[in-house]
């Protein structure tokens, strides 16, 4: 009676070891169901997904230097659609510091993106839902108090991760925006 025991303990013991492999296999081969923000740059990168309504409020995220934030797709709090291409959109804020200068101009965070055509004037990167963006410094290594526009920019990818959508820059505060205000 024992080694029937000791035989269904074993079997049992398999059975669990290739469903476990099994659902490790089906999570490689299925498509990611969440969207990220990769900063890549030194500096807090605020993202504030912005629907074009009050009460959607989104993803909103402080994301430190080489962190990201991510969110499922599927999740109707961050994609009301909850589909894999959807079309969200992103006011992206880079605080770059109390005492820098950007393009001439003194400044503590600078704005990413293209000016979008809607009723509300501000910056925008738009990103498909089951995609990734990262927002990416280009310049020196110790960064100087004197910056361009050229060392920002935004890339957003395809769905399938392979090639980047779009690419978008980063400017002054020139829509009236005070530092803080997005998050």
């Amino acid at each position: 009676m024992s080694h029937v025991l000791k035989n269904v303990k074993q079997s049992g013991f398999v059975i669990g070891l290739g469903f476990f492999f099994y659902l490790g296999i089906s999570a490689l081969s299925s498509p990611a169901h969440a969207f990220c923000i990769y900063n890549k740059t030194p500096f807090t990168v605020d993202a504030l997904q912005w629907g074009g309504e009050t009460e959607f409020k989104g993803m909103k995220k402080s994301i430190k230097p080489g962190k990201n934030a991510c969110c499922n797709w599927k999740n109707k709090g961050c994609n009301r659609s909850k589909k894999r291409d959807s079309l969200l959109r992103f006011k992206i804020q880079l605080k770059i510091g109390e005492y820098r200068q950007f393009e001439g101009k003194r400044t503590r965070s600078i704005y990413c993106g293209h000016e979008d055509s809607k009723k509300d004037k501000f910056r925008i990167v738009n990103l498909l839902a089951g995609s990734a963006m990262e927002v990416i410094y280009s310049g020196p290594a110790d960064v100087p108090l004197k910056m361009q526009s050229a060392w920002f920019r935004v890339n957003s990818w395809n769905l399938d991760g392979k090639g980047i959508r779009r690419t978008e820059s980063c400017h002054l505060n020139d829509k009236g925006w005070t530092p803080g205000d997005l998050l």
